[in-house]
Order: C-alpha cells, then sequence, then structure tokens
C-alpha cells in the first residue's frame, strides 16, 4: 500500500519534530534513576528505529542504535555489572550494524577490513576473558557462543568474514581450553576434543 501524501506545508516540522522531541528528554535523564533512564533509552532506540524505516532515513537508525546501546549500558549498571565484555560486544554488534547500514559509502574493501577489525577486537577480548575464568563451563559457554552467534549471522548475511573469524576464534577458544584444562582432567579433555 503506498503511503498517504503530506501535504509539504507541515511535511517539513512534522519530521523536525519526529526528531528532535525525544531528545528533549536526554537533559533530564541525570535526574530519575537509571532504571527509568533504561527505559525511556529503549523506547527512544524503538522510536527512532520506526522512524528510519517510515521516512527511510539511514542517520536515523545511528540515533536507534545508539540510544538501544545506552539502554543496555544503563541496564547493567542499574544491575551493577561491570564486566568489560557487557560494553564491548554491543558495541561491536552495532560497529557491524553501522558498516552494514552505510556499506555503499565504504566500499566493499573497507567494509571487510572493518568488518574484520571490529570482530577480530570483539573476538580477542572474549579469548583473552577465557584465561581469567573461574570454572572451564564459562569457557565453554561464553566464548562458543559469542562465536557461533557470529558464524549464523555471516550465513545469514553471506559476510565471509563473520564466518571465517567466528570459526578460527571458536577453535582458538577450544584449543585454550583442551590444553588448559583438558590435561588435568581427562573427561573434560574429551568434551574440549
Amino acid at each position: 500500500a503506498a503511503r498517504p501524501k503530506i501535504p509539504p506545508l507541515i511535511e517539513g516540522p512534522l519530521h523536525a519534530a519526529l526528531v528532535g522531541v525525544p531528545l528533549l528528554g536526554v537533559p533530564l535523564l541525570h535526574t530519575v534513576g537509571r532504571p527509568i533512564s533504561a527505559l525511556f533509552c529503549v523506547l527512544v532506540g524503538l522510536h527512532y528505529g520506526v522512524v528510519a524505516k517510515l521516512l527511510s532515513c539511514r542517520h536515523l537508525r545511528v540515533l536507534a542504535l545508539a540510544f538501544a546501546n545506552a539502554a543496555l549500558f544503563q541496564s547493567w549498571s542499574a544491575l551493577g555489572w561491570s564486566d568489560l565484555q557487557l560494553y564491548a560486544v554491543p558495541l561491536g554488534v552495532t560497529m557491524l550494524a553501522l558498516i552494514q547500514i552505510y556499506r555503499a559509502e565504504i566500499g566493499s574493501h573497507g567494509c571487510h577490513a572493518l568488518r574484520s577489525l571490529v570482530l577480530g577486537a570483539v573476538y580477542a577480548l572474549a579469548v583473552t576473558k577465557v584465561f581469567t575464568l573461574a570454572t572451564p563451563l564459562q569457557g565453554l559457554v561464553v566464548v562458543p557462543l559469542l562465536c557461533v552467534a557470529g558464524v549464523g549471522f555471516g550465513i545469514l548475511l553471506r559476510v565471509r568474514s563473520y564466518v571465517l573469524m567466528g570459526t578460527a576464534f571458536l577453535t582458538a577458544d577450544l584449543l585454550i581450553q583442551l590444553l588448559r584444562y583438558g590435561t588435568a582432567n581427562r573427561l573434560l579433555g574429551a568434551i574440549f576434543l
């Protein structure tokens, strides 16, 4: 179905209101608690996502992603969670989404290089986290799920670098776990192998 035609006289102010009105609440966020602030960021992120779709405006997707990240970070802070991965993974996913949004301007070689850089940083952080984890079960859950999700998105979006890097870091994680715990416990060694 075709979108109804908006008269040019009100189209400009309507667009300005759709973009600007939610931003009026941002200065008030420091006066409310973190849960309310997180809820506000979720609602504003959803608003900008819908408006970006309705107006076919890629730049508003950036605002939607920014508010989604702010909502996550406010939620983590309200829960008292301070693990670096909780902040790095959403930022990495946001960077990958931005690369996808602006892929025409970046070009295929630039997209490939930027994707590899972002994925490498996120996966490297996850694999280095394996060295500081308390139990082998965490190494079997956190990093492999991240890598499998990257491989899945690579297959879904047909992006080879997602698949290759996810597979490489999954293999590295399993080898680290095999060397770290498999030599001491044969059952764990068999699981990792």
